[in-house]
């Protein structure tokens, strides 16, 4: 588990005209964890913390899915999800805050549609990254 992935973290290099290649880089806070494990400390940058880490719960690998949402939001919209320069008020967005989603033309539906799996709060409906991959596939 990386438990900081942010877009700082992502390195994308173009090998031609339309293939470009990803790397995910600073593992200085990951852990590995066997499938049934699970972690209650608080890692990560804050803006991107999934809610079950504000809230203090335990939380497992697909922490690093909602981050992966966070990435997918700028990516689509040049905006994070949750603004707030004060600590508690951006606590509660990520918490409660419904996330607005622009289905517009200009918008790939597809990719919206996995940013929203991405990002749902409710941790054991989040997917994880083998039902993310299938999903993909899929679409």
């Amino acid at each position: 588990m990386h438990r900081d992935i942010k877009i700082e973290n992502v390195l994308i290099k173009k090998i031609n005209h339309n293939k470009y290649q990803s790397k995910i880089i600073d593992f200085g806070i990951s852990r590995v964890l066997s499938k049934n494990e699970s972690l209650q400390a608080k890692y990560g940058t804050f803006a991107n913390l999934p809610p079950e880490i504000i809230k203090n719960e335990e939380y497992t690998h697909n922490i690093d899915i909602w981050n992966l949402g966070i990435i997918g939001f700028f990516m689509l919209y040049k905006k994070h999800p949750f603004n707030s320069i004060k600590k508690k008020e951006l606590e509660k967005k990520i918490i409660n805050e419904e996330i607005v989603f622009d289905k517009s033309n200009e918008v790939n539906k597809n990719l919206v549609m996995i940013v929203e799996r991405c990002l749902e709060r409710n941790k054991y409906i989040r997917p994880d990254s083998d039902e993310l991959i299938k999903y993909i596939d899929y679409l």
